[in-house]
């Protein structure tokens, strides 16, 4: 009995972690006459990261969440703005977040999070469909933070999807989105590297899409190359086996440059 005893003391602190990561992580919204606010919580065990914006189609209304903590108290972090910094906290209040933002009052945010959808029938492995090799508009560049900070664009209309790149502290983070005005349709850029000509990033899914019913979160590493205005990025999911076909996208931009 004394064992078991200890055992369940050691459990105990796993168990109120993952519970609390369930409290927080994901998307959260808060709905005002001018718009909306949005918050992305990433947590994962290499720290807590995401964003905060409103009218999220521009990196400038990006912030984005540095040395998060979480506590049975709750969660706290540093959001960076291009304007500045400031100290947040996070609490829960039944389904709701209260979240406050330096002196400001609280504000509730609640999830958006979309309706199951049930896995067809018959369901193919999630690789794309094989496509003929893509033929860039000239020799791979050099690529940076700075020639790659600012909108890149891909597709048309409703579905159109907004790749926002900011630079921070020497490299870059940002945000996929498409609607912009839909947490379920977004999803954060980390973990920037650059090797000459190529851009290593991860795109973040934790709380949307039917990728995360299946296999939970998961993260798609990204690797891109710079033509002239086309950015042709390559990226193969975490749950796939390396032998996967990637996905395979080319962004048209910047078609708006950013603030340093």
């Amino acid at each position: 009995m004394k064992h078991l005893f200890s055992l369940l003391l050691c459990l105990l602190p796993l168990t109120l972690q993952a519970q609390d990561r369930q409290d927080y992580f994901g998307g959260w919204v808060a709905e005002h006459d001018e718009g909306k606010e949005i918050f992305y919580v990433v947590i994962r065990d290499d720290g807590i990261r995401g964003f905060y914006c409103d009218a999220c189609t521009h990196p400038d209304n990006l912030a984005f969440i540095d040395d998060g903590k979480l506590a049975a108290s709750g969660l706290t972090f540093r959001l960076s703005h291009v304007s500045g910094q400031e100290t947040v906290t996070a609490v829960r209040e039944g389904d709701a977040l209260l979240v406050t933002r330096g002196a400001r009052a609280p504000v509730r945010f609640v999830r958006e999070t979309p309706p199951a959808t049930p896995a067809p029938v018959n369901r193919r492995p999630n690789f794309p469909v094989p496509m003929g090799k893509t033929v860039m508009p000239g020799e791979a560049e050099p690529i940076s933070p700075a020639s790659i900070a600012g909108i890149w664009l891909w597709g048309t209309g409703p579905g159109k999807q907004y790749f926002l790149f900011r630079e921070y502290q020497g490299s870059l983070r940002g945000m996929v989105c498409g609607p912009c005005d839909s947490v379920n349709a977004m999803a954060p850029l980390e973990h920037f590297s650059f090797d000459d000509t190529v851009m290593h990033f991860q795109i973040i899914h934790e709380d949307n899409g039917r990728n995360v019913q299946l296999h939970g979160p998961y993260s798609r590493f990204t690797d891109a190359v710079l033509s002239r205005n086309e950015l042709h990025i390559s990226a193969h999911n975490s749950f796939n086996p390396p032998e996967a076909a990637p996905i395979e996208m080319t962004l048209l931009g910047p078609v708006d440059r950013v603030s340093p």
